[in-house]
């Protein structure tokens, strides 16, 4: 195994690492990824933007939220299947909220 050591001496975050498997100086990036313990698929994925309906869909969460701000998932599903766009299931909503950060207020009664 020679160049061993490069695996323990190379301390840079993955984004370093992607830029230097460039297939323009080697023939082949078999043997960089493997000396830098990263996949090979790394150096050509490339990450899918949001949908332009999940877009809107985060737009007409957040008009209602503003305002209702103790609207859950189940209330906030239902708003948004009686606007009628498409059918929208709670883990949609779900996944939405945590994208924007939202959370529901729960109200809290003094006498439990």
């Amino acid at each position: 195994m020679e160049l061993n050591f490069l695996k323990k001496a190379l301390i840079i975050p993955i984004i370093k690492y992607q830029n230097l498997l460039d297939s323009r100086h080697a023939r082949s990036i078999r043997k960089p990824a493997y000396l830098l313990q990263i996949s090979r698929n790394k150096k050509y994925y490339q990450p899918k933007g949001e949908s332009p309906l999940n877009l809107d869909l985060m737009k007409l969460i957040e008009q209602p939220y503003q305002r209702t701000p103790f609207y859950g998932i189940p209330k906030m599903t239902n708003y948004l299947n009686d606007l009628g766009l498409c059918p929208i299931n709670e883990k949609r909503t779900i996944i939405r909220y945590k994208l924007m950060d939202f959370r529901a207020i729960r109200a809290y009664s003094i006498h439990q």
